[in-house]
């Protein structure tokens, strides 16, 4: 009778420990990677479309634009961070599609015909520390380079340990923009062979400087996975909207943006001179 009562209690014990587990919260201490000699390496791909009122039909244009880019951390000699280099390599911009009203146009413009931004490469060295990471994005047209460190800089983290649904809010003051960056943990997911922590961010503010008398933003908000085992960004996905002012009917932009890990490895010591 004490055995068997023995057995029931363990059994109850077990049952009660299990439902407990799994409605305990999903917890994450969120850390940039800072070990010397890790090297990452980022495909990025935006695609834009821009929507303008012409004088006999509404023009729509859609382009995309790809960017390599690679980050190595350098050991640094103070404490609790190093020196990260970053190189952004963008590629020329390839037009997708010209409507003019609901027919598509018979020839592509050139990329200069439409004044756009030429591809940029840009080397610059930072320091992180395992809470903040600073992320620089091309030299091309200012407002989207606003757009793209908005969506883009999210590597700054609170100190302790958060429980899925966690939300905190950071101050973003950019070159031409001031505004808040809203995050969320979400959950922790699989994501291919890793187990990584899902956030969400919305982007709220304005242009500033000589941007504002021209563009009006009205929406970023981007989903990103970071590993837990490596901290390291795994994927972006991100959405933007804004306008450029005109004196007649404003230029709509729309831009999705996808950044995705492509390497990733430890470079030992002799590697990282």
């Amino acid at each position: 009778m004490i055995i068997r009562t023995t057995i029931c209690l363990a059994f109850l014990l077990a049952w009660v420990l299990s439902v407990a587990g799994a409605h305990a919260p999903q917890q994450m201490h969120f850390k940039n990677n800072v070990l010397p000699g890790h090297l990452t390496e980022h495909r990025i791909r935006r695609e834009v479309t821009r929507t303008v009122r012409r004088t006999r039909h509404v023009e729509k244009l859609r382009y995309q634009q790809d960017a390599l880019w690679l980050q190595c951390n350098i050991e640094d000699p103070r404490p609790a961070s190093v020196i990260v280099y970053q190189m952004l390599v963008e590629s020329p911009a390839k037009i997708l599609s010209v409507h003019h009203g609901k027919k598509r146009a018979k020839g592509l413009p050139t990329l200069d015909q439409l004044n756009l931004s030429k591809p940029t490469t840009r080397l610059i060295s930072e320091s992180r520390t395992a809470s903040d990471a600073i992320v620089h994005v091309g030299l091309g047209d200012p407002a989207q380079r606003v757009i793209l460190q908005a969506a883009l800089d999210v590597c700054h983290w609170p100190a302790k340990k958060l429980d899925a649904g966690h939300k905190w809010e950071r101050a973003l003051k950019l070159s031409g923009f001031e505004g808040t960056q809203t995050f969320e943990f979400v959950d922790l997911v699989q994501f291919k062979d890793a187990t990584a922590a899902r956030v969400t961010v919305f982007v709220k503010g304005r242009f500033t400087g000589a941007l504002a008398k021209d563009y009006r933003l009205d929406k970023v908000q981007a989903v990103l996975h970071w590993s837990r085992g490596d901290r390291t960004l795994l994927k972006l996905e991100a959405q933007a909207s804004y306008e450029r002012l005109r004196d007649a009917d404003p230029e709509e932009f729309q831009m999705k943006l996808d950044v995705d890990l492509a390497r990733m490895e430890s470079l030992d010591e002799p590697a990282q001179e």
